[in-house]
This record gives C-alpha cells, sequence and structure tokens, in this order.
C-alpha cells in the first residue's frame, strides 16, 4: 500500500508552528498565518502588530527583512519539503509604510534554483489597499542538491 501524498500547507504549517514554539527569534513570527503554497510559491498574511513596530509606530524594517527571509525560505521548502539551507544574500526595498492593525499579504516565490543557489522573491503588501509595502530578494545556498 502506497503512503499518502503530504499537504504541502499542512506540513508547511507544522514547521511554522514548530519554529514559533522554540522561543528563538522565529517566534516573532507567530502571527504570519500561511494562507496557500505551491510547488516553490507560498502566500501568507500577518496582521501587524504592536510587537513588530519602531519607535515611530510603524512597521520595523528589520522585521519587514525578518518576513523576507521567513517566507521565502518557507517557498523554498516547498519544492520538496528540504532543509533550505543558508542565506548568501538578502535585499529589502522599503516602499511605504505599515501601521499597526494592518493586515499584509507576503507573497513568495522561487525564481531559479540552480545546483547550490535559490534565488528567491518576495512582495509585501497592504491587503485591503494593494499598496507595495517592501520587495525582497534573497540568494540561498542549498549545496549540490539541486539541478
Amino acid at each position: 500500500m502506497n503512503a499518502a501524498p503530504l499537504d504541502k500547507l499542512q506540513v508547511i504549517r507544522q514547521i511554522c508552528r514548530m519554529l514559533v514554539s522554540t522561543g528563538k527569534f522565529d517566534s516573532c513570527m507567530n502571527k504570519v498565518k500561511i494562507i496557500n503554497v505551491d510547488s516553490g510559491r507560498l502566500r501568507a498574511e500577518m496582521v501587524v502588530g504592536e510587537e513588530h513596530t519602531n519607535f515611530g509606530g510603524t512597521l520595523h524594517g528589520g522585521m519587514v527583512a525578518s518576513l523576507v527571509d521567513y517566507t521565502s525560505s518557507l517557498a523554498l521548502v516547498t519544492d520538496d519539503l528540504q532543509q533550505t539551507g543558508f542565506s548568501v544574500d538578502l535585499n529589502v526595498t522599503f516602499v511605504n509604510s505599515a501601521n499597526v492593525g494592518d493586515c499584509l499579504v507576503l507573497d513568495a516565490q522561487t525564481v531559479k534554483r540552480g545546483k547550490s543557489l535559490a534565488y528567491l522573491d518576495v512582495s509585501i503588501f497592504h491587503k485591503e489597499t494593494k499598496k507595495i509595502i517592501a520587495l525582497g530578494k534573497q540568494v540561498k545556498y542549498t549545496g549540490n542538491n539541486g539541478g
């Protein structure tokens, strides 16, 4: 009898729960809700809370960079449910601010996965207005397991 195929959405949500529960840095992602996954793609939502803001009361740039890292890494995992490797480069372009209570959509995708590097993109935008908050790119070293 063949085993049932893995439900990628369920697996990714389980990975997120495990990461958030460690009490380590990833616990700052506790309000990120994974909405949909596909091969190399992930869509999530997050409502900005006070704990995500800077002194000026808007979404902290460090949190935005962490969201890019977190969601793009998870998008990479959707391909084969393996580890994502190590960040080589991470870039964030800040376009607009976000405030407490804003619901953000995070769209992450694997652009290319080569023999040892993966190229990932993330768009973060306001759910209601569609206003772009930030655009991110990440390059990850994945070892010699790609093709």
